[in-house]
């Protein structure tokens, strides 16, 4: 007899898979990860920066493109501004999935997550377990900022309060008026915590607010969003412009955008300039090779420098610079969307224009960089003592500081120590300006005074004479000017030894 056994063997279901709310939390924790396994602090998790993850997500699931596209820059900026955030330069990733959780496998090969600072993070999952879009919005922070309407019903005046974070200092505050013109902000206060201004918002439409701060690298964007002002949102904008296939398209295709803006306002076009796109091109590939982007080289050196450097003698200048990862275009874009940068493209000041096109590479991914010096030749007066006193006067306006007086006789003493610099032994280090020296010296000049400062410079511009300590020090009321010309410098032009002597008296 024989027995038949029977097995039965029940298979479990297959588990179900995670859920959009699930696949959001690991994305979240891989992010975390990625950081921490190179010894990097994790971004926080950041409400605004989500939101305008969301954003992303939704529209990336509406559209039927590329798996690795990513949307263009005014569509960050969009998102960013309306979920009440003000990141000026996000890094955005879109990540297409299907299943959803393979996006985390997708995440977790990315090598270019954690290769720029980040100190926030937006994160969101959109769709369904067997299909659906993770978005990531990356920042490094610049500023922390109290929360501040993005649409208002009215106009009105409203108070824009923040704080730079270290090492930012000295807040400004532009804002891109509806019809395109640039303001800015002036009374911007100091508070305990940091700063505020007083914002008039006097017609409908759409406004541009920025907030800049001044650091080790110069100027910087801390904060950039965008505010509507009525009842009807304006409509769609222009779809963005194609990027040229070669440098030489992608300057001339920038020229003309910015001459377009110009003409809209009634200032003159700015023309091409062999001089200006050299200075530029250099240093938009010294900041492609030695991956910075600032104002101010690692060394130290600025756009001043870098002019005088080439030999372009001017009496106004002003840089811009921007980055994308789509192309010279769309880093111009950006140039134009930010306050402060649009101010100098409609500087009825400058005349000529120089254009810098480099490349880099950053985590895998191809980056632009573009670099634009707008300046105004030199034009001598003839008189460049006046130049220097003017120059003077302005830069005190500027400090919201009384006139000081012009006196003959420090203009005496600091046309003699002026000649003693540049005939001493050592030069610009000699000691003519000791303290005591000096105070010495204008005390037999000038009666009464009870404190003195000097500077000494070597200029080839009178009229663009660098600030000097002594203008912002409200104590002081006379200043006297010494200019003595020294031997012509390479390329025919003229240099000066000059001193300014302040004087405070009782």
């Amino acid at each position: 007899m024989s027995a038949v056994l029977l097995l039965l063997l029940a298979a479990e279901p297959p588990a179900p898979p995670p859920s959009v709310q699930e696949v959001e939390g690991r994305a979240a924790l891989e992010v975390r990860e990625i950081f921490e396994r190179i010894g990097r602090n994790a971004p926080q998790l950041d409400g605004a920066l989500s939101a305008a993850a969301r954003a992303l997500a939704l529209e990336a699931q509406r559209s039927s493109g590329a798996a690795a596209a990513s949307p263009d820059a005014a569509t960050v900026a969009e998102a960013v501004s309306a979920a009440g955030a003000w990141e000026p330069r996000p890094r955005v990733w879109i990540i297409r999935a299907s299943p959803l959780d393979a996006g985390l496998g997708a995440l977790r090969r990315r090598s270019d997550l954690a290769v720029e600072p980040a100190t926030h993070v937006g994160l969101a999952v959109v769709g369904e377990p067997d299909r659906g879009v993770m978005a990531l919005v990356l920042a490094d922070r610049k500023a922390e900022m109290r929360s501040f309407p993005r649409r208002l019903k009215l106009p009105g005046a409203h108070e824009l309060c923040g704080e730079l974070r270290r090492p930012l200092e000295a807040p400004e505050v532009f804002v891109t008026l509806p019809a395109g013109h640039v303001d800015k902000v002036s009374g911007v206060r100091a508070t305990p915590t940091g700063f505020c201004a007083t914002l008039g918002f006097r017609s409908t439409g759409r406004y541009a607010i920025e907030v800049v701060g001044s650091g080790p690298g110069g100027p910087e964007v801390a904060a950039l969003f965008s505010l509507d002002v009525g009842d009807h949102p304006p409509g769609p904008g222009a779809p963005p412009p194609a990027e040229p296939t070669t440098p030489a398209g992608a300057r001339a295709a920038i020229l003309g955008r910015i001459n377009a803006l110009r003409s809209a306002e009634g200032i003159a076009p700015l023309m091409a300039d062999a001089r200006l796109d050299a200075v530029a091109q250099g240093y938009a590939e010294r900041m492609a090779g030695e991956h910075f982007f600032a104002h101010i080289a690692p060394d130290g050196s600025s756009m001043d420098q870098r002019l005088r450097a080439a030999g372009f003698a001017y009496r106004a200048a002003g840089e811009n610079l921007g980055l994308s990862g789509s192309g010279p275009m769309a880093a111009h874009l950006g140039v134009e969307e930010s306050p402060g940068h649009r101010g100098n493209l409609l500087s009825g000041g400058f005349t000529l224009l120089g254009i810098g096109i480099a490349q880099e590479s950053v985590g895998g991914q191809v980056r632009t960089l573009v670099v634009e010096v707008l300046a105004a030749p030199e034009a001598r007066s003839g008189d460049p003592l006046g130049d220097a006193y003017r120059r003077i006067a302005e830069q005190r306006a500027q400090l919201g500081l009384p006139a000081l007086t012009r006196s003959s006789q420090l203009e005496a003493v600091a046309t003699e120590q002026a000649r003693l610099a540049l005939d001493g032994p050592d030069g610009p280090e000699d000691q003519t300006l000791a303290p005591d020296r000096l105070y010495h010296r204008v005390s037999q000049s000038v009666l009464g005074v009870e404190s003195t400062s000097a500077d000494l410079f070597i200029a080839e511009d009178l009229s663009q004479l660098p600030r000097s300590r002594g203008v912002a020090d409200a104590q002081k009321d006379l200043v006297g000017v010494g200019a003595v010309r020294a031997d012509v410098a390479p390329g025919g032009r003229e240099t000066y030894w000059v001193v300014v002597i302040y004087a405070g008296r009782h």
